[in-house]
Order: C-alpha cells, then structure tokens, then sequence
C-alpha cells in the first residue's frame, strides 16, 4: 500500500513489550504491568522513487534499518541542509 502511494514506510520498534506479553499468549501478564515498554519510532524510509516491483528491496532496507537499531550500531544522524 505504501508503495502504491508513494507513502513513507516508518519503522517502529517495541521494547520491553514481550516482558509483559510474551509469544503464545493471548492475555497480558498483569503483574509484569510495572516494566518499562518503549517505542522507537525511526527514520523514515521514502517510496517516492519506487514501485511495486520494489517491495522485496523495500522489505530489505526496512528490516535493516530496524536490525541496525536493535543491534545498537549507531545510525547516521539527520543532516541540516
């Protein structure tokens, strides 16, 4: 869909989330409500250029650039021009 609207893709990661509710179940763990969640909202990614033979490219940067998060390594900041 993103694709076909020229939309921006824009990666969010969930910390801390499976802590609270974790793989295969269905109902949150009440006394785990205390933990910290996070989110990570990151750069976002442009579609203006590409189209939908482009989704396997796409799929590629966007799990790269959530893998580059989860991973720690630092990620270029934003330039000012």
């Amino acid at each position: 869909m993103a694709l076909q609207c020229s939309a921006p893709i824009v990666p969010v990661i969930i910390r801390g989330a499976s802590r609270v509710m974790p793989k295969q179940h269905f109902v949150p763990m009440w006394n785990y409500w205390s933990e910290e969640i996070t989110l990570e909202i990151l750069e976002p990614i442009e579609t203006e250029n590409l189209d939908v033979n482009s989704k396997k490219e796409l799929m590629d940067r966007t799990w790269t650039a959530m893998d580059r998060a989860l991973s720690g390594a630092p990620r270029a900041l934003p330039s000012n021009n």
